[in-house]
């Protein structure tokens, strides 16, 4: 009885380990922890760092060009004040996006989706988040089929469940996310509803103490994925692997990627003095006179 206990708890270690193993470690903006994020530096950074997607915000420019950046505007990341909609894109590539992160990473500009299409390495897969409203969306896909890449080395995320449906109808066979929050329980049904009635095929949700097995068994029931952002320590990491969330989006993928790796991902337990009595000892012989 005593091997028997051992063993189950052995193969509870392995179980967890390879379930963490299935997680795809997503680097949110590329490495934002360490390059400045949603440009080409950033990504670049990410696929050294063996980030298993990369994921970028977009937006479309005055000139209807798809460019990627988390902002309507250019204030935050640039220093200057430009409205994406109501720019050309040679305009936004005078812009240095880069100098925030210090020296090493100046002269960064704002790339458009088709340099990062062109860009994505053998195996990997770019989450275009689509943050502008549907009508971007006819614009994404013509980049899409242009490059040439396989539908599954893509996915479409977005809060907006519109934006979701139009992906859906524009590239059939296309992995779409809803994004949102799980704030209550009540909340995260209507999520899940929303989910079911425009057809996508998972959800992503902020980390919250709310995302338990019991929670994740009720979004795979719906017939969805669940996904998670934005993770950047390691506790919370390791639990939302052992949960066997199927992604987690996190600015410091080497972070992730690393403790992907690990042989053991759940916290240690403490032997006791049986247990290890229990491993160690011969087996018990049964006695056919007892």
């Amino acid at each position: 009885m005593k091997k028997t206990g051992l063993f189950f708890a052995i193969s509870l270690f392995t179980a967890l380990a390879l379930t963490a193993q299935q997680t795809e470690i997503i680097a949110h903006r590329g490495a934002s922890a360490y390059a400045p994020e949603n440009t080409m530096g950033s990504f670049f950074l990410a696929w050294e760092l063996e980030a298993d997607s990369v994921e970028g915000d977009f937006f479309l420019t005055r000139d209807r060009k798809v460019v990627c950046i988390h902002d309507s505007n250019t204030l935050r990341t640039a220093g200057i004040l430009r409205k994406v909609k109501e720019t050309d894109y040679a305009d936004l590539l005078k812009l240095d996006v880069g100098r925030g992160k210090g020296d090493l990473w100046q002269g960064q500009t704002i790339p458009l989706l088709s340099e990062m299409l062109d860009a994505l390495p053998d195996g990997k897969k770019l989450i275009i988040e689509i943050k502008d409203d549907s009508h971007i969306v006819p614009f994404v896909a013509d980049e899409v089929k242009a490059s040439g890449k396989k539908l599954n080395d893509i996915r479409i995320i977005s809060f907006k469940p519109d934006v979701i449906e139009t992906a859906e109808k524009l590239m059939p066979g296309i992995e779409t996310v809803l994004l949102g929050f799980m704030l209550s329980g009540r909340q995260s049904e209507r999520l899940i509803d929303t989910a079911k009635r425009i057809g996508t095929d998972g959800i992503s949700l902020c980390k919250s103490l709310l995302i338990d097995q019991e929670f994740k068994q009720k979004v795979n029931q719906a017939g969805l994925s669940l996904h998670i952002w934005t993770i950047n320590r390691t506790g919370d990491g390791r639990r939302y692997m052992e949960l066997g969330v199927a992604s987690i989006s996190t600015n410091k993928p080497d972070v992730m990627i690393r403790l992907k790796k690990e042989k053991r991902l759940i916290p240690k337990i403490r032997k006791s003095e049986e247990a290890r009595a229990a491993y160690l000892s011969p087996a018990p012989v049964n006695n056919p006179e007892s």
